[in-house]
């Protein structure tokens, strides 16, 4: 894993009060200027976290607006989210009438062994120090309890294409890097087992409508040349997103 510059732990934490949704158009524009994209993306993780478990309660830290909590919960699970942003999480209470609490997941009162999965979309790569927090999210899951991770890949050919130019170093936000051997170790240590690790593209995201746009298409094709494999479908190293399912023995 790799760090940005060292920050004291209330400097990154003051990052993610109402104005960081701002930065990217705030709630009625950018992160929610295409509802579309959101529901889409919300359901397929979605449809990836079913494949290891079909229901139960839920907790999903940094949740947003709530897409992917308002998908679980229409999913058959019981639902939790915790937003630091205070205005997002009542974005979501409101919009889909989710149980999601404004604050820092280090904050939030977690009853033990009391969720059978954990969601953690974007999230770790934001946090300072993850182990003692993927300590804290095992301790919350009941036994055979899973968590479900996407990061992106520090290790992946974007991001080796790209050099500093590559949009997820982020230094701004993002304070630590994975590769799938540091993902995979983190959670190691924080007494998981791996299940399942593999990468996908973020165009795996696009919903139907957006796939057939001429200049989607080109960079599909480009994708294609680069990486030789098939864009949109999961591949074990190579794509921009790394996601893992670990279990809570």
């Amino acid at each position: 894993m790799q760090f940005s510059a060292v920050r004291d732990r209330e400097a990154v934490r003051a990052l993610y009060g109402n104005d960081y949704y701002k930065i990217y158009g705030g709630v009625d524009a950018g992160y929610d200027a295409e509802p579309d994209l959101r529901i889409y993306e919300a359901r397929r993780r979605l449809a990836f976290l079913r494949r290891f478990r079909a229901g139960g309660r839920l907790l999903e830290i940094g949740s947003a607006a709530g897409y992917f909590l308002d998908a679980a919960q229409r999913g058959g699970f019981d639902v939790v989210g915790v937003e630091p942003a205070e205005e997002q999480a009542r974005h979501a209470r409101e919009r889909f009438g989710v149980d999601a609490r404004a604050g820092f997941v280090e904050d939030a009162e977690l009853e033990p062994a009391s969720f059978d999965a954990v969601c953690a979309w974007h999230v770790l790569e934001h946090i300072l120090d993850p182990v003692p927090e993927l300590r804290r999210l095992h301790a919350t899951l009941r036994a055979g309890g899973i968590l479900a991770v996407e990061v992106p890949n520090a290790a992946g050919a974007q991001a080796r294409r790209l050099g500093s130019a590559w949009p997820h170093w982020d230094p701004a936000h993002h304070v630590g890097h994975f590769t799938p051997a540091a993902l995979t170790a983190a959670v190691r240590r924080a007494g998981f087992t791996v299940e399942a690790l593999d990468t996908l593209p973020g165009t795996a995201y696009y919903p139907p409508g957006r796939v057939v746009r001429p200049a989607v298409l080109v960079g599909y094709a480009l994708e294609a040349l680069y990486l030789r494999t098939v864009p949109r479908r999961a591949h074990p190293a190579k794509h921009e997103l790394l996601r893992l399912i670990a279990l809570r023995p």
